[in-house]
């Protein structure tokens, strides 16, 4: 059996086999199935069948590769690459290919994102005075989680209005026994609110906001939670974002009396470490 020669390579290969479907554009464009034996960011080398004719250095190709989920941490991932042979490998039973990859498409990644934020996070119950009532996570809501840990960066494309169903959620997951996700106007600046009952009963109200990074909250967003749970004569706030809070926000004169007891901040990074451990801790249980 011939050996495979060795070749200079731009950066560190994986040995990965992984299924791949291969078409050669010269001639004619043609579909082969076949397998990766190794793959790194700039090149793959795959096994095709060795009746395939026409393979040849120089010769233009694409080729599809799937990513499992043990790879990516979440859902798979079929990645589309376009380059060009760059030596051909024969063996008894197969071709070996060695191809220069110059282009990406992540296009079914995207659209696979997409579509996972588009699906419920959570059961909806019945509608309250207040709002509706959240009877249980979904399964999009663990998926997601995963998806940011992998991706912190994806929390600035979710939209505000998901994110209060995830953080509704979370306090579902977390054992609250009444979650309630309040209306998109007339909340009151309440945008979920969580209640505890035991020996005596506790009411969390938590206002959401979903800025982009460098959209710092002010003192002044804080001091106004301070008069809605005031007025709500709730047991404790919070205010969760994804971005993070104003340089010395903490040392504000008039907010610090209330922090943590009545009044907990809760930023970008605090926020995906509290839902990841949150989420391993109830698919767990």
């Amino acid at each position: 059996m011939a050996k495979r020669q060795t070749e200079k390579r731009a950066g560190r290969r994986f040995p990965l086999k992984l299924p791949v479907v291969v078409k050669f554009l010269e001639n004619g464009p043609y579909e082969v199935t076949g397998h990766t034996c190794d793959v790194s960011a700039a090149g793959a080398f795959l096994y095709v069948n060795s009746g395939i004719t026409g393979i040849s250095e120089g010769v233009s190709i694409d080729f599809v590769m799937t990513l499992p989920s043990e790879i990516t941490l979440a859902n798979p991932i079929r990645v589309q690459c376009s380059g060009k042979v760059v030596r051909v490998h024969q063996e008894e039973d197969k071709q070996g290919v060695a191809v220069a990859i110059n282009q990406y498409d992540f296009m079914r990644l995207i659209r696979d994102t997409v579509e996972l934020l588009l699906q419920a996070v959570i059961v909806p119950g019945n509608r309250t005075f207040e709002g509706r009532l959240v009877e249980a996570v979904a399964l999009p809501w663990f998926e997601i989680i995963q998806l940011l840990g992998n991706d912190p960066a994806l929390a600035f494309q979710i939209e505000p209005r998901k994110w209060e169903e995830i953080i509704a959620g979370a306090y579902k997951a977390a054992g609250f026994d009444e979650v309630t996700l309040t209306s998109r106007s007339g909340d009151f600046g309440r945008d979920v609110i969580a209640v505890k009952r035991g020996i005596g009963t506790i009411r969390i109200i938590d206002q959401v906001k979903a800025y982009r990074p460098g959209h710092l909250v002010t003192a002044n967003d804080v001091r106004a939670l301070l008069g809605v749970l005031e007025a709500d004569k709730a047991s404790k706030g919070f205010l969760t974002t994804t971005s993070d809070f104003a340089p010395k926000l903490v040392n504000d004169i008039l907010l610090r009396p209330f922090m943590p007891a009545r009044l907990e901040l809760v930023n970008g990074k605090a926020l995906l470490a509290r839902l990841t451990e949150l989420a391993i801790k109830k698919r767990v249980t």
